[in-house]
C-alpha cells in the first residue's frame, strides 16, 4: 500500500536536496516525489510517495522535522494526496 508523507517547507532548492539526502541515507525507498509552490511563495509543499512500512516513515518523519526549513510533516492516505494535488491546481 502506498503511503504520502506531506510536508510544508521552505520554497527554496536547497530544501530539497536536504530531504533527499536525509531519505538517501535512510535509503527510504521514494515512488514518487513533487514539490510546488503554496498560496505563500515562501513556501511549498512537498509530498512523497512510498511503500515503506509506518515504523519507518515514522523515524523519517521526525528526523524531516529537525531540518530547520521543514515548518511540519504529515502522513496522509492516498484519497487526502489527491485532494492535496487539486488544492493547488484551483
Amino acid at each position: 500500500m502506498n503511503r504520502v508523507l506531506f510536508a510544508e517547507v521552505n520554497n527554496q532548492p536547497e530544501v530539497l536536496m536536504r530531504i533527499l539526502g536525509l531519505l538517501r541515507r535512510r535509503e527510504f525507498h521514494i515512488k514518487s516525489i513533487s514539490m510546488v509552490e503554496a498560496e505563500n511563495p515562501t513556501l511549498a509543499h512537498l509530498m512523497i510517495t512510498t511503500k515503506e512500512e509506518v515504523k519507518s516513515i515514522e523515524r523519517v518523519m521526525r528526523s524531516m522535522e529537525k531540518i530547520i526549513d521543514v515548518y511540519n510533516v504529515k502522513a496522509v492516505d492516498e484519497n487526502m494526496k489527491k485532494e492535496l494535488s487539486l488544492y493547488k491546481v484551483m
